[in-house]
């Protein structure tokens, strides 16, 4: 487990601002997409191996949504304001989405390389940001992971395509 927050208790417990607030709803939306992104791929890889990295990494999405799931912070995609997330990583992850339904899923892993990339520079950007010391240590944990799965997501990409 990542993160571990309770329901009401996340921004008395550890002073959290409105901007540490905003970037537990960001992890909340990447995760979410990350995570279906991934699912959806692993069902029209071929080899069995890319489809367990794939389902792999799914998994530590859905163990991070887990572990903030009780957080306080709101639900941006409620908001309908998609400006908080860079136009970066949410173009990549229609790429992805459109390459897979024109089955394409080589193109689909290059261009969740690409967003993948950008999510890691910008979480550990905003993480470093964070002024409530356990908050940045907790979310670096996260960030850290984000940055593995990064590296092998990029591994399988190069040996799929060399």
């Amino acid at each position: 487990m990542l993160l571990r927050f309770n329901r009401g208790f996340i921004k008395e417990q550890f002073n959290m601002s409105n901007s540490d607030l905003r970037l537990i709803s960001i992890v909340r939306l990447l995760c979410k997409q990350a995570q279906l992104l991934y699912e959806e791929l692993a069902q029209v890889i071929a080899d069995q191996q890319s489809r367990n990295l794939l389902r792999t990494l799914a998994r530590h999405r859905s163990e991070t949504l887990y572990a903030i799931a009780n957080d306080a912070a709101p639900d941006i995609t409620a908001q309908g304001n998609p400006m908080v997330v860079p136009a970066q990583i949410l173009q990549a992850n229609e790429k992805v989405k459109t390459r897979l339904q024109e089955n394409r899923p080589e193109d689909a892993i290059k261009c969740l390389v690409q967003g993948s990339k950008h999510e890691v520079a910008f979480l550990r950007q905003e993480v470093r940001n964070i002024r409530n010391e356990t908050l940045r240590r907790r979310l670096s944990s996260f960030v850290a992971v984000l940055q593995m799965d990064f590296d092998q997501l990029q591994l399988l990409a190069r040996n799929r395509y060399h």
